[in-house]
């Protein structure tokens, strides 16, 4: 179903409000630099950083959860779902994945730890299923991935 509404979104050229590429890293809640900072209501810019700074404070925590993240946002998890959709692309639980992810390659690239040390801080808390994640988004595995950079 997910993948169904991505390829509709592909075929009809339809457009979230805001770019997933607007959620820079997980380190950084704002968006893009080179995205005017008015393209949206202030009360929906308030929301995208209040939302990115939760999950980078939680971010290596098994508490962050979709729910975990509707609880702190004041909305149900149906409302968090179709408001994160609506705005950045993606459903909370993608959302998670991609912050996760994201770490994950900061933690690898800068070496000094286990892939398994490296799922855990990043709140996976199984590494074959961290590997898993890994490999559907970059497409190689973490440690080819350590042996390319």
């Amino acid at each position: 179903n997910r993948n169904e509404k991505r390829r509709q979104h592909e075929k009809t050229g339809q457009q979230p409000t805001v770019y997933q590429s607007q959620i820079t890293s997980p380190d950084a809640a704002a968006p893009a630099k080179d995205q005017p900072d008015d393209a949206l209501p202030s009360a929906e810019q308030a929301f995208i950083h209040r939302l990115t700074d939760f999950i980078n404070e939680q971010l290596g925590s098994p508490e962050l959860t979709v729910e975990s993240l509707s609880r702190r946002m004041g909305v149900s998890r149906s409302v968090l779902t179709k408001k994160t959709k609506a705005l950045i692309g993606i459903s909370p639980v993608e959302l998670i994945r991609d912050f996760r992810l994201r770490r994950a390659v900061a933690l690898l690239e800068a070496g000094g730890r286990t892939i398994t040390e490296v799922a855990f801080l990043t709140g996976f808390y199984d590494s074959h299923y961290f590997s898993k994640c890994f490999k559907q988004v970059y497409g190689v595995s973490p440690s080819d991935y350590c042996k390319k950079k």
